[in-house]
């Protein structure tokens, strides 16, 4: 494994906090290939996958570009990303935590 960010730690521990099931670190998805390797955190039974984004390695223009072609590459694999930032979840956790709640009863149903 590769050691969680500041906010990869941030991210677990908010959804921890809140009761939400525990997601794969690091998940290798099924078209992993040169353009993904690996996704932050992935619920596989529900086909859902929480990027989260710091500006310091999505702000600039060959991350954003690849961040675009990974979420390409799940939706034409019927998987759902949810990209989540920093400040979401600092100023706006319950809130963020709600839709990242709702997704996961929209994905199971």
């Amino acid at each position: 494994f590769i050691e969680p960010s500041e906010l990869e730690r941030r991210g677990l521990d908010v959804l921890r906090r809140h009761g939400l099931p525990e997601p794969e670190r690091e998940f290798r998805p099924p078209w992993a290939g040169p353009a993904v390797t690996r996704v932050d955190l992935a619920y596989p039974d529900l086909r859902l996958i929480i990027e989260l984004d710091g500006r310091r390695w999505h702000d600039r223009s060959d991350a954003f570009e690849n961040d675009r072609l990974r979420a390409q590459f799940a939706a034409a694999a019927g998987w759902l990303v949810i990209r989540v930032t920093w400040r979401q979840l600092r100023d706006d956790e319950a809130a963020t935590v709600a839709r990242l709640a709702a997704a996961m009863v929209h994905r199971a149903a």
